[in-house]
């Protein structure tokens, strides 16, 4: 089924807690997150199990590589000024994660990586304006649903090729490799 996005005015006041109790109970409307007081709702995508497949081959790759003084989150809330939001792959400072172990961050992440869904305005519009106003400039997208052009924006360079580089200061730098990471 395609993902089918959803705007929810009148939310913003919702908790961690209820956003999450509400993607239990009403699972047909996938991940969500508050963005300029709307809640944004992604419904199931074609892309769903994949996506997930991907974000665990991200965390694998990110924690191998990840220096001392970083952490690397997948899935895990921000609360921006703005709302409340979940890269698919973040990047922290050591020290700067949540004093509740089941918290949200409260500070931006250094780095993000977003895996693009159906929807992918709301990673490359949305969210990327939110990241862009807060100071988060090591940004990248990926899109599993594209087999032909770009696949890979780093930093704001599109990449067709098979591997894309990505170097975080004080990292090693790190190669996404198209055949590993999308299963082609």
């Amino acid at each position: 089924m395609a993902s089918v996005h959803r705007m929810i005015t009148g939310l913003a006041d919702y908790t961690l807690a209820d956003l999450e109790a509400l993607e239990n109970e009403r699972p047909e409307l996938g991940r969500l997150e508050v963005i300029d007081g709307a809640l944004h709702a992604t419904g199931e995508s074609a892309v769903g199990n994949l996506h997930q497949l991907i974000m665990q081959r991200l965390h694998l790759l990110f924690a191998t590589a990840c220096p001392p003084g970083s952490i690397v989150r997948i899935d895990t809330w921000w609360m921006s000024p703005r709302g409340k939001i979940r890269p698919d792959v973040a990047v922290y400072r050591r020290g700067d994660e949540p004093a509740d172990r089941y918290g949200a961050f409260q500070v931006a992440p250094r780095a993000i990586l977003e895996i693009l869904s159906d929807d992918a305005d709301h990673d490359l519009v949305r969210k990327d304006g939110v990241y862009a106003q807060f100071g988060v400039t090591r940004r990248a997208y990926l899109d599993p649903r594209q087999r032909q052009g770009w696949w890979c924006r780093i930093d704001g360079e599109d990449h067709g090729g098979p591997t894309a580089r990505w170097q975080l200061d004080g990292w090693p730098e790190l190669r996404f490799r198209r055949d590993e990471l999308l299963g082609d």
